[in-house]
């Protein structure tokens, strides 16, 4: 089981509006805060910003659009850690867990987090 209180959370797209809306709530919570996001002018996040972000994470947390999400589930899964959990900030559930239990070999939480950035 996971301690909250000493657990490494990654956000990927930690940038846009739920990721910014929870990087923001969740500050100073956690021991530590990991937002992994496009480098400027990229399309696609970097296997150097993948292997300095992903590994020694408790909790990975996708929150990117879902026409991105099997492409950027693809590019980190062979990062996650094998004792980590996995959930994301996607309003339907259906197309996001099938991409992620079909491509990572951790736990996978679906989630919602019943609001929106500006509710």
């Amino acid at each position: 089981m996971i301690d909250i209180t000493t657990a490494t959370i990654c956000i990927i797209g930690a940038s846009g509006q739920m990721g910014t809306l929870f990087k923001t709530l969740w500050a100073g919570k956690f021991k530590e805060l990991r937002p992994l996001d496009l480098e400027e002018g990229r399309s696609r996040l970097t296997e150097e910003q993948i292997k300095n972000t992903i590994p020694g994470s408790d909790i990975v947390i996708f929150s990117v659009p879902i026409k991105k999400l099997k492409e950027v589930v693809t590019s980190v899964a062979s990062y996650l850690p094998a004792n980590c959990v996995i959930t994301d900030f996607s309003s339907v559930k259906m197309i996001p867990m099938e991409v992620i239990e079909r491509n990572c070999l951790v736990p996978v939480v679906g989630a919602h987090p019943l609001f929106g950035p500006e509710s």
